[in-house]
């Protein structure tokens, strides 16, 4: 149950005006945790008790498939979950199962039909995007688990650098695009260097069966967050973490094919390019593309959705929603909020609460989906959970 709090935070809209985030608290796991957000938005935990829950995808016949990690550590104890009935009486999913286990790392899902042929009937697929590979498995509506043995696609690098060297990027995010291509991106190898395997720190492109794979785009540290609006590319990304606590910012690329986006060389901070000094770039950093909205230094972006014209809430249509994961020292207080933004306006708060004071967050946004007409669903990737936001009436 929602209680809804009397609790108002200012914060600038892009219009200037001034828009109130009020407190709601909701029951999770015998505690009460408050988040605010606009008023008429109601909250409810639709699923709880899962681990590293990270992106939702909707399935064809109209179910979830929620990733899950299972922990920090780079593991073979990953799984998929179905969501399914989610009510609106009860702000709950009815059924949480399992679908896969076993998975080193599944961060991200995506559903392709192929065309039926002369000889072929229609088939679909779930792809699943692992640390060390793409794989797929047939699909079928109804399907409780893989209805056939896993083919695998494409492999990726699967090895890095050590926490105190600056860590890794062990997590993939796999996309269909309307021209009936797979994307994937893969994260670099380390927190800034020159990458050995071109495959780092890239934007994949291929076919469905793998037969051929591009490098579509280059320069992106990690880009977490792939949405596709229209025939448009958007991806969020984070920047480095070594230069310092001021830049560069956190930001939304428009991808363009066979653009190079600055990592290590180039990065964004105050709405210019700069170049890193530490990594030399030939040619300079005049051809890296601005990104369309930055976000501050350390919040990292994950997360990211687009609404459509027939969103009940007017004022989300044609904007865009993005999970900012929070940095990795919580006494820096960037990030850990979701955030909301029209393209050329300044990002506004949407939804805030996730950490209190400077202290570490027992909950971090990490996947949104766009649910309906009337809401969302973002993931909890600390705390396990799925949240259902739900747009009041009084809209």
């Amino acid at each position: 149950m929602v209680l809804v709090g009397v609790a108002a935070v200012q914060f600038p809209s892009p219009t200037g005006a001034a828009t109130a985030l009020v407190a709601k608290r909701i029951s999770l796991n015998a505690k009460t945790l408050t988040l605010s957000t606009p008023a008429s938005w109601k909250l409810s935990v639709a699923a709880t008790g899962l681990n590293r829950v990270r992106f939702l995808t909707p399935t064809p016949d109209g179910r979830i498939i929620a990733t899950d990690l299972k922990d920090l550590s780079d593991n073979t104890r990953g799984a998929l979950w179905m969501l399914s009935g989610l009510d609106a009486k009860t702000g709950k999913f009815a059924l949480v199962t399992p679908f896969l286990r076993n998975l080193r790392n599944p961060n991200s899902v995506a559903f392709f039909n192929e065309a039926a042929t002369a000889t072929t009937s229609r088939r679909s697929w779930l792809y699943v995007a692992l640390t060390d590979q793409l794989v797929r498995y047939p699909w079928k509506n109804g399907d409780t688990a893989p209805s056939g043995a896993a083919q695998q696609i494409t492999r990726f690098p699967d090895f890095g650098k050590p926490a105190k060297e600056g860590g890794w990027h062990l997590t993939r995010t796999v996309l269909v695009g309307p021209d009936g291509f797979v994307y994937v991106s893969v994260g670099s190898s380390c927190d800034a260097c020159v990458e050995v395997e071109k495959e780092r720190a890239s934007i994949l492109r291929m076919d469905p069966e793998g037969k051929k794979v591009d490098i579509y785009a280059t320069g992106l540290r990690n880009a977490v967050g792939m949405v596709f609006v229209g025939d448009r590319l958007l991806v969020t990304a984070m920047g480095t973490d070594h230069l310092g606590v001021d830049s560069p910012d956190e930001t939304v690329y428009e991808i363009k094919p066979k653009a190079f986006y600055g990592w290590p060389a180039c990065y964004q901070s105050k709405g210019k390019v700069v170049a890193d000094p530490a990594y030399p770039q030939p040619g300079g950093c005049d051809k890296v593309p601005l990104a369309i909205t930055t976000f501050a230094p350390h919040s990292a972006p994950l997360g990211i959705a687009r609404f459509g014209a027939d969103s009940k809430d007017a004022t989300m249509r044609g904007k865009y929603l993005v999970a900012l994961h929070g940095s990795g020292s919580p006494a820096m207080k960037r990030g850990y909020k979701i955030v909301r933004f029209a393209e050329g306006r300044t990002p506004e708060d949407a939804v805030t609460g996730f950490q209190v004071g400077g202290a570490k967050a027992d909950q971090r946004p990490c996947g949104i989906l766009v649910w309906g007409s009337d809401g969302f669903l973002f993931t909890d990737d600390k705390g396990g959970n799925v949240i259902w936001v739900r747009f009041g009436s009084s809209l």
